[in-house]
């Protein structure tokens, strides 16, 4: 599919908190490990409906399409030993890694109306 000029990317497998684990990853966190890309300027995670708890899903636009581009190359790409590696390609729920893709801005999850996102702090 070819996404044109998209400055969003979807991040997948994130770590999140469940029974086993106490982990509060937030959109910040998401921001800064993105922002070696370029200028992040929205992150949205995805949430459970009832609960709210965040389901290790997440969008990030960035100000540039070339951005997410990179970002996407280079989160999914290990050149370790000469092999390319593509996060992608694990699957399962024992999968390791973070899975990044270029998404259209119709896939993005709508912002919350509580105005607690990242955009707050900008």
């Amino acid at each position: 599919k070819l996404l044109d000029k998209s400055a969003w990317i979807l991040v997948r497998r994130l770590e999140h908190a469940d029974a086993k684990s106490a982990v509060s990853l937030s959109e910040g966190d998401v921001a800064t490990v993105f922002s070696q890309f370029g200028n992040v300027v929205d992150v949205r995670f995805l949430r459970h409906r009832r609960t709210g708890r965040f389901l290790g899903t997440a969008f990030v636009k960035f100000e540039d399409y070339r951005s997410a581009i990179l970002a996407a190359d280079e989160m999914n790409s290990n050149h370790e030993s000469g092999k390319e590696v593509r996060l992608t390609a694990a699957g399962g729920a024992d999968a390791r890694g973070i899975e990044v893709e270029r998404c259209d801005e119709a896939e993005v999850v709508a912002a919350p109306d509580d105005g607690e996102s990242y955009m707050a702090w900008i």
